[in-house]
């Protein structure tokens, strides 16, 4: 599939790609931002993952139900993308400044109301800009691999910026740089308001 064909299908699947990479920088070193940046004692950890996982899941619940529909009623999609990358971005910019459990709470719900939302409106922005009706279902398949493929990125720059480059504190700005490319590419997307 051309790029300069389908340009608003590689700018979606484009943004897709660095809102995950940006999400999964942090996220996939959670465990080692608790003990190793923030922290929490080994015998800690796994009450401080638990309640983590608590915390993140209000948060999407607050912001993936309403957020689908009222982007039908508005008639637009690329503002709850902006916006949701954006808020994902920016929740990273508190534990960044602020190292402690507390402020990696905070940025987790924040975080994922905004992943939430995200991901109430994405599928309908890329569902939109999908080039050929007689190959749908392969390119969603391609718009897979955005999501799927930084799961395996992420990883490596987080690696290499922890060891290489100036410890856990640089995944924050990493995530947040990614998280507003992402947000970005979602306006370079002329066929969808």
């Amino acid at each position: 599939m051309s790029p300069r064909q389908h340009p608003d299908f590689t700018w979606a699947f484009l943004g897709r790609l660095l809102l995950y990479i940006g999400y999964y920088v942090v996220t996939t070193y959670q465990l080692y931002l608790l003990t190793g940046y923030l922290g929490v004692a080994d015998a800690d950890k796994d009450k401080y993952i638990m309640i983590l996982s608590v915390i993140m899941a209000v948060g999407l619940l607050i912001t993936i139900t309403p957020s689908g529909p009222w982007s039908d009623r508005m008639g637009r999609r690329k503002p709850f993308v902006f916006a949701s990358s954006m808020t994902l971005g920016l929740a990273m910019v508190l534990p960044w400044i602020w190292p402690n459990i507390y402020a990696y709470m905070v940025m987790t719900f924040i975080g994922a109301m905004g992943f939430g939302m995200y991901q109430a409106v994405d599928t309908a922005l890329m569902s939109e800009v999908l080039p050929n009706p007689d190959d749908y279902a392969k390119d969603l398949g391609v718009i897979n691999i955005a999501a799927t493929f930084p799961q395996i990125i992420a990883p490596a720059v987080a690696s290499f910026l922890v060891l290489h480059v100036g410890g856990y504190a640089t995944l924050f700005p990493c995530g947040i740089l990614f998280c507003a490319l992402g947000a970005v590419s979602v306006f370079m997307i002329k066929s969808v308001k």
